[in-house]
């Protein structure tokens, strides 16, 4: 009879297991950052690595004797002999990932960081031999497993690679792993400047504040223990500005505290005190919080702050003050808003020249600055391990240098300054998933949305320091004009100009009157000279006199000096006329190329606006075209009209392309103005958008109360009502993306002498309610709008005689939301 046939089944060739192993991890810091998360997710306390190039592998070990070593070992669970062969032996066998599936932890209330089944393979990029040690406590036994990672290079089976297994005797209670790396990959890396540059790359994957680490990690490189970075209260202390921020809750809550320091700038050391430290930038704060006397950049919600400057607090809800949120499906395969689930961070700002106090908490400066710069970077951390490549050397995944590179502020955020962190968790944000090379967040609405609200924090405190940095250079102009009187460059000239004349004038009377001096202090001089050289043939009288003859030569010869002094400014005095007329003409010409610059600011916005309002031109265009085509669909035309047709669209098309090469020169058109009634024109307005919202089912709603007419160019008011529609329509769009049940409304009400223009939308963040009028003041994504569309608004009603407002009446949401254009000025008389 036959055999029967051996069964079917898979194996795999074991150089696959060592490739795999190799294209996972890509550094030795990634290697020992997996090897360290198994630890934490055995529940171990701490964990000890050892790195020794030259010790030899004790007795006891496998590979005892073997020159070069690294061992990881923690006080975990541990493994049995059962947990070996069935778990650790089994590639890419996670029992981590099926508790992850059903929500369970660790003992300690721990979520696997690991569940990949694949950490163990990142040994090979150490070393080529590796051993095991393990133990649980409850029994006596130590588990010995070792391998040759070069046997899996022979192409034979994985089933056929030669693993050696031994038992040694333990303490019941002892517990824990430890891992014997041997045959080390590459040793210069563990020696000298190179294992510096490991421990500081180390330290950037293990949490830096001491209170949120979940365990303690302990380096040791051939014989020397090495600290791994923290950031100490001390450090924290030096910051010059302090950003808090937690989302939770469908908030994003931010709070931040400037110092002084920031406020120095670039500026001298005697110009930061003359203009803050002398009254602590009380005065400064004043005027920062003014809204009359700086009006333009006054930041409003601030509040001071003992011991630093001023504090501020923003909430922004992710519904409503979120646009462009990814969307993804929940269970019932609905799309829903993908929230990446709840974190919190800091960000902290340091000035390397150091602040006042930095000698008195550091032993030196250079000491600060090291402390500083190894940790620079805002980080990732999930349950207390980095995540690479955020900050990760540095690495700039917020784009703060961007701000900086493209005429940013020197008051802004910027990489080189900033040490933050992030904090999520397995469980808390288990939706941002890594890639398998642990370099990274696979891409995800959930991770585009966790971009997006780090991407807000930045925005919200660059803000305020930028606004900061703007009301700052005004006050610093305002204070001198204050103490010096003067109101234009004109009259410190002029003033140069008249002190210079008359030291001209006085210059031949001073320098008679220092020769007159010098004469008489000779005379003096010789007639004291002869009183002591000679007094048997002084007069009577003479040589009582000599004394007061001494104190009046001194007095003489201090008058020739000053006089000498005073000569010697009047001839830099003379010389002023020709400075000051030097300086009139620089200034001028100053001044012309600050014309030319203002005429190029004042193009480009120009540009920008055209660029804004020609695009809603051709959707016009595009529209009555696409109607006369439904209407010539009907009739027989001649084929000429629907060549024409087409050339209209291909025109509209290449307009398009050519948006962004426009002319600079290209200004408003000032139309003739016309007489208009308010409540005909609106309707006009709306015979076009009735097309454009339908699409999104949004209604245009307009109640007249009292009509009335104006006189103003038509144009002007198309644009007015163009921007307030449209900023209307991208929110309520992008209340419609959070909420599919949603009736989106604008209302239009018209009552003279105002048109109120208001939305059904979330309203206004209350943050922005007094800043909202002012150019490049937005809420949405820098690629969809520069905040430029109310301020042309304002700008275009002030050029009628006419305002705008955003009243106090507030929505159901507590936010304000109707805007009030008042036209009283326009109005035909």
């Amino acid at each position: 009879m036959d055999e029967p046939l051996e069964l079917p089944h898979f194996d795999i060739d074991a150089t696959v297991v060592k490739r795999l192993g190799e294209e996972l991890i890509s550094d030795e810091v990634s290697a020992i950052m997996e090897l360290v998360k198994n630890a934490y997710d055995a529940d171990a306390d701490w964990v000890k690595i050892t790195i020794s190039t030259e010790g030899q592998v004790p007795e006891g070990m496998v590979y005892a004797g073997t020159e070069g070593y690294i061992t990881l070992e923690d006080n975990g669970a541990g493994m049995t002999y059962q947990d070996i062969l069935s778990k650790w032996l089994v590639i890419s066998l996670s029992s981590k990932r099926d508790m992850k599936a059903r929500n369970e932890t660790t003992p300690k209330g721990r979520v696997p960081l690991g569940d990949k089944g694949v950490g163990r393979l990142s040994t090979q990029r150490l070393g080529r031999q590796l051993e095991l040690i393990s133990g649980v406590a409850g029994n006596e036994e130590w588990n010995h497993l070792a391998f040759d990672w070069a046997d899996f290079e022979s192409h034979v089976p994985l089933t056929k690679v030669r693993l050696q297994q031994r038992i040694t005797p333990k303490k019941t209670k002892q517990k824990g792993t430890q891992l014997v790396i041997t045959r080390l990959a590459n040793q210069d890396i563990w020696k000298k400047e190179a294992a510096d540059k490991f421990r500081g790359q180390l330290s950037q994957l293990i949490f830096p504040y001491k209170q949120h680490r979940p365990f303690s990690v302990y380096l040791t490189i051939n014989g020397q223990k090495h600290d791994l970075d923290e950031i100490s209260e001390d450090l924290q202390t030096q910051a010059i500005g302090r950003y808090q921020f937690r989302f939770v809750g469908g908030q994003l809550l931010l709070d931040g505290q400037i110092s002084l320091g920031k406020l120095r700038g670039q500026s001298s050391k005697e110009e930061f005190e003359k203009f803050v430290l002398l009254d602590q930038g009380q005065d400064f704060f004043n005027f920062l919080t003014d809204s009359t006397a700086n009006r333009r950049y006054f930041l409003a919600g601030i509040k001071p702050q003992k011991g630093s400057f001023f504090s501020f607090h923003r909430e922004l809800s992710f519904d409503k003050d979120f646009p462009g949120k990814s969307l993804a499906p929940d269970s019932a395969g609905e799309l829903v808003v993908a929230n990446p689930g709840e974190f919190f961070g800091e960000i902290d700002e340091y000035d390397l020249r150091g602040t006042e106090s930095t000698e008195e908490v550091f032993t030196g400066l250079k000491q600060y600055q090291s402390l500083v710069k190894n940790q620079v970077g805002i980080r990732v951390f999930r349950d207390g391990f980095g995540i690479k490549p955020y900050g990760f050397d540095g690495q700039d995944w917020l784009n703060l240098g961007g701000g900086q590179t493209s005429g940013g502020s020197f008051y802004g955020l910027r990489p080189n300054n900033v040490i933050g962190f992030v904090s999520i968790s397995m469980a808390g944000n288990a939706q941002l998933k890594e890639l398998t090379s642990r370099e990274g967040f696979t891409d995800s609405p959930y991770s585009r949305n966790f971009m997006l609200v780090m991407q807000r924090v930045v925005k919200e405190v660059s803000e305020v320091l930028e606004r900061t940095r703007r009301s700052y250079l005004d006050y610093k102009k305002t204070v001198a004009e204050r103490v010096t009187g003067f109101k234009s460059i004109a009259e410190p000239v002029a003033l140069l100009k008249q002190t210079s004349q008359q030291a001209t004038a006085v210059d031949a009377r001073s320098r008679q009157a220092e020769r007159k001096f010098n004469d008489l202090s000779q005379t003096v001089r010789k007639q004291v000279d002869r009183l002591q050289n000679e007094p048997l043939f002084a007069a009577a009288g003479e040589t009582a006199s000599l004394p007061l003859l001494r104190e009046v030569e001194g007095m003489v010869s201090e008058g020739a000096k000053l006089f000498a002094e005073i000569n010697a400014i009047l001839d830099k005095a003379k010389k002023w006329e020709e400075s000051a007329t030097y300086v009139s003409t620089q200034v001028a010409n100053l001044e012309s190329q600050l014309v030319q610059f203002t005429e190029l600011a004042g193009l480009g916005l120009t540009a920008e606006a055209l660029t804004h309002d020609i695009y809603f031109l051709l959707d016009r265009i595009n529209t009555y075209t696409d109607n006369f085509n439904k209407q010539l669909g009907r009739a027989t035309v001649p084929a000429s009209v629907y060549e024409f047709m087409e050339y209209v669209r291909s025109f509209s098309r290449d307009l398009r392309k050519q948006l962004t090469h426009l002319a600079p020169s290209l200004r408003f058109n000032r139309e003739k103005r016309e007489i208009l009634s308010m409540a005909e024109f609106v309707e006009t307005v709306r015979d076009y958008y009735n097309t454009r919202f339908s699409t999104a089912g949004i209604k245009l709603i307009i109640e007249t109360r009292k009509d009335f007419t104006v006189v103003a160019n038509k144009g002007k008011l198309t644009q007015i009502f163009d921007n307030l529609f449209l900023n209307a329509e991208y929110w309520l769009r992008e209340r419609q993306k959070s909420e599919p049940n949603f009736s989106p409304e604008i209302k239009v009400e018209i009552n003279e002498p105002v048109v109120r223009v208001s939305d059904n939308g979330y309203g206004v963040a209350e943050h922005l309610e007094d800043t909202l009028f002012q150019p490049f003041i937005t809420a949405k994504p820098a690629e969809v709008g520069r905040g430029l569309g109310l301020f042309i608004v304002q700008q275009l009603l002030e050029s009628i005689g006419g305002d705008i407002f955003l009243l106090q009446t507030r929505n159901a949401l507590h936010r304000r939301y109707i805007f009030q254009l008042n036209l009283d000025a326009a109005i035909q008389a």
